[in-house]
């Protein structure tokens, strides 16, 4: 929701209910006066230009299967990149008749596929599904089959075992749309048959693509049932996270956005009394330290298992010197990461996202002490 007042300038959108609300709390502190914000740099237009590109891709693929040229597709990329939003906003700018699943299992996906034979699916994270044996059979006939009528309808079965075993059978002519955080394993045999039926895209854009959506998306301002906030303001919580996650050695998320507005619009519009600076930095650690976005048993490196010897703090130490070495990109980083634990994981060494675990919980301890 943009305004302009009669000179021209925009003016400062001003919190839903912040009066009443300020009312019950004389603690708030008021937001600085909004200054203009600037726009964005030429590297990250040219950053945003490329991310969105690769959006337009995945946007296309889902095109394709609401349009029926597809019958699925497959898309890989880290945790919180936007995913899942672009193709649920493309289903939904086409009107599409989707289902959206996290996790389900075969024989639930079977009834469902029974239910609407012509629907598009979305299932996330679908590592978990594809670890199923009967899932993969399910979704090979799924996939593939020959047109009839101008169609591509394909008879789906699925065995159930038990006193009263039986083949239960069905005709679908959608598409199943999967998202994973990282590549499915294609050494399998019948992995590899799915995904040879369907067109596969990895979304995988750098920091600095990420950090250009973000500064856009900051310049528009934010508007919800509980708040809004000026692009003044936006732009100030965004940049701190820039400066926060960069700081930590992390990786953006575009899911920290509605978190961090939410911190900030607990001080400033419901009269909290703790920074929103502070329950970002909170939020983003704990993140960062604690959880590893990788699926059990499906990405290629296998998490180590910090024993009582010495072991953490030694892999805190490699971290530390590698994150102090000159000169460096993040990938070099992270492939000298990879060399070096390799006294604890002798195939491949640490995984990356322990790289940044060991970083935070090294600051984490500096910070206690």
């Amino acid at each position: 929701m943009k305004t302009v007042t009669s000179n021209g300038q925009r003016p400062r959108l001003l919190n839903v209910n912040r009066r009443s609300l300020g009312e019950k709390s004389s603690t708030r502190q008021q937001p600085a006066i909004e200054a203009d914000v600037p726009p964005l740099s030429r590297d990250d237009e040219q950053s945003l230009a490329s991310f969105r590109s690769q959006q337009q891709v995945l946007r296309d693929f889902t095109l394709g299967c609401v349009d029926g040229h597809h019958t699925g597709a497959h898309f890989d990329g880290p945790p919180g990149v936007g995913k899942s939003h672009v193709i649920l906003n493309r289903l939904r700018e086409q009107r599409a008749e989707f289902h959206h699943f996290q996790r389900i299992t075969a024989k639930p996906l079977f009834n469902e596929l029974a239910k609407h034979p012509s629907g598009i699916f979305v299932i996330e994270d679908c590592e978990q599904f594809f670890a199923e044996r009967s899932a993969l059979t399910l979704i090979r006939s799924a996939l593939g089959g020959e047109d009839v009528h101008g169609r591509r309808e394909r008879r789906v079965t699925f065995s159930v075992s038990g006193p009263n075993p039986r083949v239960l059978e069905t005709y679908f002519y959608g598409a199943i749309i999967f998202t994973s955080n990282c590549p499915l394993e294609h050494g399998k045999p019948e992995i590899r048959g799915v995904m040879s039926r369907v067109p596969n895209m990895a979304l995988n854009p750098s920091e600095h693509e990420i950090r250009a959506l973000l500064r856009h998306l900051a310049r528009k301002g934010y508007v919800s049932k509980v708040g809004q906030m000026s692009p003044a303001e936006c732009v100030e919580v965004i940049e701190h996270l820039i400066n926060l996650v960069s700081e930590l050695a992390g990786h953006l998320d575009l899911r920290w956005i509605g978190h961090a507005y939410g911190y900030y619009l607990t001080q400033h519009a419901s009269g909290g009394t703790t920074d929103w600076r502070d329950m970002l930095k909170f939020h983003v650690m704990k993140t960062i330290s604690y959880f590893d976005n990788t699926p059990p048993n499906t990405c290629s490196q296998d998490q180590a298992i910090v024993d009582d010897n010495g072991q953490l703090h030694r892999e805190i130490i490699i971290a530390q010197e590698i994150q102090k070495l000159p000169g460096l990109t993040r990938e070099d980083r992270l492939r000298l990461w990879q060399e070096r634990t390799k006294e604890f994981h002798s195939s491949t060494g640490l995984s990356r996202p322990t790289y940044f675990r060991r970083l935070a919980t090294g600051r984490a301890k500096q910070i206690a002490s």
